[in-house]
Parts: structure tokens; C-alpha cells; sequence
């Protein structure tokens, strides 16, 4: 976000930004959360069930689950908060460095915030501070984080890790786990990368996978649900029904947006936000 700003961070470059991700963040959301309620809209006409419109409304931001009626767009709307508060992040990192991330970080381990307000969570701010003192201490991420040395040792410590928080439920072990899970992540990448030979990832890939983003959450709990009832309900029937169900997801929405993308350019475009 805070690649090629001035050092002064001018208003006139906050509302290039921001009308930027209008178009990339908040129009693709408003879509995705529409489509997910006006699907809910018909199936309560077709099973003759009330419709309480201000729910409808409500779930444009946060609605009986904690988060839109699209859920895994929670993170677009936090990320559409934070960048509002762009400026005071900018300023506190240029003028305190790293303080502003390791005290969000040790918020963050403390589970201590200063609001539970749907949108203003304390993960889009850490993130995006962490991120911010990146990109205007002019850092690179990839390279910094990338794993060079030991990387088997360093794999077997975050799996025991992340398998330690998911049995004891611990919040602080958990979130230990997801900031030793960003090197692998990184380091796996950049591996994929090598093992493909890609020099840069093809476009149409990164906006494929943005719309199966948007809109996969109702039918990756579905689509493996369906498949039980065809393969039984054993252990290795529902394990195998559960990964194929997300195989089968992506594979449709891929195909839709390929589809589209070759038939609807422009209509595409706008529901990926102009990638």
C-alpha cells in the first residue's frame, strides 16, 4: 500500500488510494455480498418464509455469524477500515519505526484491543502495520522472510506448533503459529515458483484466484456435504469427500471465471475489481 509515497504522504495520494480500492476492494465486496443475498432472498420466497430486510441490510457488514453474509470477506472490510486509517499508521511508523507493530503484536498475544466493533479488529491493523513497516522502511518481505537455512527443522517446528494450538486451544500458541507460518508460506512459494519455472505469476491466475475468494464459501460447505451421500460417511470417505469437495470448487468457479473473463470481459473486470 505505501510503495511509491512521498515522504510527506500528501492528501492528494490518501485519495488516489482510496478511490483505488474502491474500485479493487470495495465494489467487488458489495457484489459478492449482494449475489450471497439475493440468493437467500429467493430461497425464502421459494419456501414462503419471512424476509426481514434490515437483517439483509445488516448483513452487508455483520450479520448473525459475526461477519458479512459472504463470510470470508471479512477480511475486505477490515482491510477497506484500515486503509482509512492509512494516514495515522504512515505517520506513527515514520516517526516511532517499529513501536507501533510490537505494541498491535503485543495487543494481539494479550487478546487486549480497545473496541470489538465489527471492521476494526486488531488483525488488519497488526498486519497491515507490519506490512507498512516494510514497504517505508523500504524492506523486502519475500527476501527477509524467505527460509535459506535449516528449513526441515524449521518446517517440523511450526507443524508441531500449529498442531499444539489446534489441541490445546491455546490463543497465544495459535498465534505464534500464524506468524511461523508466513516464512513457510513465503518459502513455499518461492519453491512453486522455481519448480515451474514462472517468472512472474500469469495475471489471470491472480484474479482466477481472487474470484474463487469472493465466491466459494457456500459451496465448499456444500459441495463436500453432497459428496457423503454418494461415497458413505466413513473416516476415509468423509477425509477424501472434504479435499475433493474443495478440489471441485475451484475447478467450477475457475471455469466460470475463465468463461466469463473470455465472453463478459468487462463485467468480469468489475467483479474482481478491475484486476
Amino acid at each position: 500500500f505505501f510503495l511509491n509515497i512521498s515522504e510527506s504522504y500528501e492528501l492528494s495520494q490518501y485519495k488516489r488510494k482510496i478511490k483505488s480500492r474502491c474500485k479493487s476492494l470495495l465494489v467487488p465486496y458489495v457484489i459478492a455480498n449482494g449475489v450471497m443475498i439475493i440468493a437467500v432472498t429467493l430461497l425464502s420466497v421459494i419456501k414462503n418464509q419471512p424476509i426481514d430486510f434490515f437483517n439483509l441490510l445488516a448483513d452487508f457488514w455483520q450479520g448473525e455469524k459475526g461477519g458479512p453474509i459472504d463470510m470470508p470477506t471479512w477480511y475486505i472490510r477490515d482491510l477497506m477500515v484500515v486503509v482509512v486509517f492509512s494516514p495515522i499508521i504512515f505517520y506513527a511508523i515514520k516517526k516511532s519505526k517499529w513501536f507501533l507493530p510490537v505494541v498491535i503484536l503485543i495487543c494481539w498475544f494479550l487478546n487486549v484491543w480497545w473496541t470489538s466493533v465489527p471492521g476494526l479488529g486488531i488483525r488488519s491493523f497488526l498486519f497491515f502495520s507490519i506490512g507498512a513497516y516494510f514497504s517505508i522502511a523500504q524492506k523486502d518481505i519475500v527476501v527477509i522472510l524467505k527460509i535459506r537455512k535449516y528449513w526441515p527443522i524449521y518446517v517440523i517446528v511450526y507443524i508441531l506448533t500449529l498442531l499444539a494450538s489446534l489441541y490445546y486451544k491455546l490463543s497465544w500458541l495459535g498465534s505464534i503459529s500464524i506468524l511461523l507460518s508466513f516464512p513457510f508460506w513465503i518459502s513455499l512459494a518461492a519453491g512453486m515458483r522455481k519448480l515451474f519455472r514462472y517468472e512472474k505469476c500469469p495475471k489471470s491466475l491472480v484474479t482466477g484466484t481472487f474470484f474463487v475468494f469472493l465466491y466459494h464459501f457456500s459451496l465448499a460447505h456444500r459441495v463436500p456435504v453432497y459428496l457423503t451421500k454418494i461415497f458413505g460417511y466413513s473416516d476415509i470417505s468423509v477425509t477424501t469427500c472434504y479435499v475433493l469437495g474443495g478440489a471441485l470448487t475451484t475447478i467450477f468457479l475457475l471455469t466460470i471465471y475463465y468463461l466469463g473473463r473470455k465472453y463478459f470481459p468487462k463485467i468480469v473486470s468489475v467483479i474482481v475489481g478491475g484486476r
